[in-house]
């Protein structure tokens, strides 16, 4: 992969400018969402991994557009026969991704060099 990155640091450390994606994965996202938001280029994609929804509701997606959670349920399936059904009992594990993508800089805040009419 020539043109993908990965870093495994201190989110808060984080010097990166223009990127296209910023992933998060960890106990208090909100304390990193500034940082995020600084090194995200314009319409570069902020992803959030929450294991539960209030992590979720603690986030400030102000300066984000687009913002969806959906929720990542895992269970097992009954397949054979002429049955396919999820199992009847289930012990099962969930998970929320949340996607936001950057707003692009408005007409009023930008320069007249990247404004356009």
């Amino acid at each position: 992969m020539n043109n993908v990155a990965l870093e495994n640091k201190d989110v808060l450390k984080c010097k990166e400018k223009d990127v296209d994606v910023f992933i998060l994965d960890m106990a208090s996202p909100e304390k990193c969402l500034k940082v995020a938001h600084r090194a995200l280029k314009a319409g570069g994609f902020l992803v959030v991994y929450s294991p539960v929804l209030e992590q979720v509701q603690r986030l400030d997606f102000s300066k984000f557009e687009n913002v969806e959670t959906v929720e990542c349920i895992l269970r097992k399936w009954d397949i054979g026969g002429n049955k396919t059904r999820p199992k009847t009992r289930m012990l099962g594990h969930t998970g929320f991704l949340t996607f936001a993508r950057k707003r692009p800089p408005s007409a009023a805040t930008c320069p007249k060099a990247c404004a356009r009419s």
